[in-house]
């Protein structure tokens, strides 16, 4: 792709967790075994730490988060949440969600300093989901009871639709950001699949000649 050409080829990893977390997903719910929740969890949770190590952009990184050093953090802080999960599984979920809050917040940053309009509506998309993913989750979790007697079944699987469009549009604007304002010297743009203003979002990339 051309993103993985001008800026990072870190780019593929991402994308094959976040599809990694999706199988591991549809086995956790077609088994409700408990390694099926253990493989979702934990994949979720590395699979944040590899975003946050590797496509934070640069405006956004402490001066000690950089390289190397940025993904041993991350790795240190991956395996206190893996750790975390054999302490109480129940609690994983809850703990899962203090892993968005630097998305939340340098996505509300990002709003406030962008001119770009497209961009503009995607994160005010992206915050507008990622909020109903939240009011679905802890619907599910707390009034699973009553929407069953109502004859709703579904909510936790509207849940998993929302979060994983969220998760995308994530993914898709914070690779927009670091190329960006990391690279310069490339020409960063939103496109899309299969209509040329409409469809499934993607950052093409192209390198700028002097």
């Amino acid at each position: 792709t051309s993103y993985a050409k001008h800026i990072s080829r870190g780019v593929h990893i991402l994308l094959i967790l976040y599809l990694c977390v999706g199988a591991s997903s549809m086995y956790f719910h077609a088994t409700l075994s408990l390694l099926g929740q253990w493989l979702d969890e934990i994949l979720i949770i590395w699979t944040f730490m590899f975003g946050y190590a590797a496509f934070i952009p640069n405006e956004f990184r402490p001066s000690f988060f950089y390289g190397v050093t940025a993904y041993a953090i991350c790795t240190v802080i991956g395996l206190a949440f893996t750790m975390l999960w054999f302490v109480n599984p129940f609690f994983n979920a809850f703990w899962m969600f203090l892993l968005t809050l630097p998305v939340v917040v340098m996505s509300l940053i990002i709003l406030k300093v962008n001119n770009n309009p497209v961009i503009k509506q995607m994160l005010k998309v992206t915050l507008f989901l990622f909020c109903c993913s939240l009011l679905i989750w802890f619907s599910d979790r707390l009034m699973c009871g009553m929407w069953l007697s109502m004859g709703i079944p579904g909510i936790h699987s509207a849940w998993h639709v929302v979060a994983g469009i969220v998760s995308y549009l994530v993914i898709t604007l914070f690779a927009y950001w670091k190329a960006k304002t990391d690279n310069p010297r490339v020409k960063t743009s939103i496109r899309y699949i299969p209509g040329e203003s409409w469809g499934i979002p993607y950052v093409y990339c192209k390198e700028l000649h002097c």
